[in-house]
């Protein structure tokens, strides 16, 4: 107990010498840092959670070359969306050109609970007009050229949901796009206190949505759809240009995130591809496991090197590092593994 809490003083005043902790350090791939906390006396025995999001960039999307890999880039954007919920940067690093591991460790302050909308959708916003003969032409089941059949969700005065079929341009004719916006943040309608969405446009874009409601569209329907999901189609009764507002079928939390990402648009989807999880380790063998998805060498030779017990512990998945490096297909580290004494845990048995 006393050579625990001494440790923990150590590495407490590591900290506010200005050295980040043991699990930044890591993170960051910081192996000068990790040493020091090593030194200080740490045993990384206590009991943690580790956990990662594995994503992949859905680069047949991307239609624009760029010299950047597809996931560095998605992961800045990825940074920028979770700073909002105090997540630090370092929790989000791209590992390869089109995958990105997000650490959900509750080893620190985790994710929100909406956190599939936050990490994988584009937040693309799109402006089009509805039909004016959309409802004759859907009991007809006529959809004309140059328009897409949306289902779009309504509420009557008490609160009662109800779904019907619009049909709405494909593209509107203005050029106006979610990309022309320079605000967006989450509010309330003042009569109803529905959750709303009010945005803002640069000029490119407020001439455009000038355009797309002048006084010839005024009385028809105007679309606004979100990654291919009709938000709402409310009826144009003004010319609108600097500034909108988006209602719809969505919660104060949701309006919160779709403002993040309208602000932080990605390039193209993300896809989960793996949700990884595993309990009861030692910190140490969770600070194994970052290291080796992260594939830093260094951080993974330091700290078998200066705490040996670490490559084989194992925690409720009854893995060790070495199966861990497998599965990923980590075939160096697993090499570094196996020479420094790593054994998969059928071995073990």
């Amino acid at each position: 107990m006393k050579h625990t809490f001494s440790a923990t003083i150590a590495a407490l005043l590591l900290v506010g010498c200005g050295q980040p902790d043991i699990l930044e350090a890591v993170r960051t791939g910081n192996s000068k840092a990790l040493e020091k906390h090593l030194n200080a006396g740490d045993t990384l025995s206590r009991t943690v959670v580790y956990g990662h999001l594995l994503l992949e960039v859905d680069v047949d999307q991307i239609f624009e070359e760029d010299d950047a890999s597809p996931a560095s880039e998605a992961a800045k954007i990825l940074r920028k969306r979770t700073n909002l919920y105090g997540l630090s940067d370092s929790r989000i690093k791209a590992i390869s050109w089109n995958s990105i591991v997000v650490d959900l460790s509750t080893l620190d302050r985790g994710i929100p609970n909406g956190y599939k909308p936050l990490m994988t959708e584009p937040a693309f916003l799109e402006f089009a007009l509805v039909h004016k003969d959309s409802r004759t032409l859907i009991a007809n089941d006529i959809t004309p050229d140059g328009y897409r059949k949306y289902a779009l969700t309504s509420k009557d005065d008490v609160g009662n949901s109800s779904t019907s079929d619009v049909l709405v341009e494909v593209e509107n004719e203005y050029g106006l796009k979610g990309e022309h916006l320079t605000s967006a943040y989450p509010s309330r309608d003042p009569l109803t206190q529905s959750p709303m969405i009010l945005f803002g446009f640069n000029s490119e874009g407020a001439s455009a949505m000038g355009q797309l409601t002048n006084e010839k569209n005024i009385g028809r329907r105007m679309a606004i759809i979100l990654d291919g999901k009709l938000l709402s189609a409310p009826v144009l009764l003004e010319r609108i240009t600097s500034h909108a507002q988006i209602t719809g079928d969505f919660t104060q939390e949701e309006a919160t995130t779709i403002c993040n990402g309208l602000l932080n648009p990605l390039k193209a989807p993300l896809m989960i591809k793996e949700r990884y999880n595993d309990s009861k380790l030692s910190l140490g063998a969770a600070l194994l496991r970052i290291a080796i998805i992260r594939n830093y060498t260094e951080i993974i030779e330091l700290l078998i090197k200066q705490r040996p017990k670490v490559i084989n512990a194992m925690g409720k998945n009854k893995e060790t590092a070495l199966d861990f490096a497998i599965r990923y297909n980590k075939v160096k580290i697993a090499d570094i593994l196996r020479q420094n004494g790593g054994n998969a845990n059928t071995v073990l048995k």
